[in-house]
């Protein structure tokens, strides 16, 4: 199992978004944690090309709907801008653009969700509509 101190370790104990030096202890924003770049909960592996080292604040902050590839230019615009300093939770209108992005994200993968559900209902529609003339046809599948 990768852990989060051969990810740290393999950073340079930075923060892949931040670039914070992060820690493993005590628990706090600037702990040392395993981000996911696709969520395990999307299908995301435990390998190291799914795996970053981030800090406790940016891998909670991100979540699971918004993109590591839009988080981290996020990131780096804050940083730039000096209203989200490394190693600390967002605050302000950092904290309200991020869960804007979070809906904008959730609202998407919800309305894929909801195509894949009306391809699958059109696919079972044909499959019963072939068995019902008898022809031959792929098997029900649930």
């Amino acid at each position: 199992m990768i852990t989060q101190r051969m990810l740290a370790e393999a950073q340079n104990w930075r923060c892949a978004y931040c670039g914070g030096a992060m820690r493993t202890w005590p628990k706090g924003p600037a702990m040392a944690t395993r981000e996911h770049l696709t969520p395990r909960s999307f299908g995301g592996s435990d390998k190291t090309d799914n795996l970053v080292a981030a800090c406790e604040a940016c891998n909670m902050a991100r979540g699971r709907f918004i993109s590591p590839e839009a988080f981290h230019a996020f990131r780096q615009h804050c940083l730039a801008d000096g209203s989200w300093p490394p190693l600390t939770e967002p605050r302000g209108a950092a904290r309200l653009h991020l869960w804007a992005m979070s809906r904008r994200a959730d609202k998407q993968r919800q309305a894929e969700a909801r195509e894949r559900l009306k391809a699958r209902s059109r696919k079972i529609g044909k499959i019963r509509a072939a068995h019902a003339r008898d022809e031959r046809a792929e098997p029900l599948e649930w």
